[in-house]
């Protein structure tokens, strides 16, 4: 499995065995793969831009807003998309 083109990708949703991967224009993609696979593929890469905010999202730092933390902790996409950021996450 190879991810291309890793710069559209905007974030990847977790859904038990599956990853749902969402792009910057508005297309959809379902792999057949865990998200800590996708991760760990994701991560093999030197120029890795992915973090994980939660156990269900992974999320292209280029695609991050607004971080809104306690009480709130979310983060916020340029998509205006709103996604859980768990709390023992921490994004620089």
């Amino acid at each position: 499995m190879q991810l291309k083109n890793t710069e559209h990708i905007c974030h990847l949703e977790g859904s038990i065995n599956y990853t749902i991967v969402h792009f910057d224009n508005g297309r959809k993609e379902v792999m057949a793969y865990t998200l800590k696979k996708c991760e760990a593929l994701l991560n093999k890469s030197d120029r890795s831009n992915f973090i994980r905010i939660h156990k269900s999202f992974l999320v292209n730092k280029d695609s991050i807003k607004e971080i809104k933390p306690r009480p709130f902790n979310k983060v916020v996409l340029t998509s205006g998309l709103e996604l859980p950021l768990a709390r023992r996450r921490k994004i620089n």
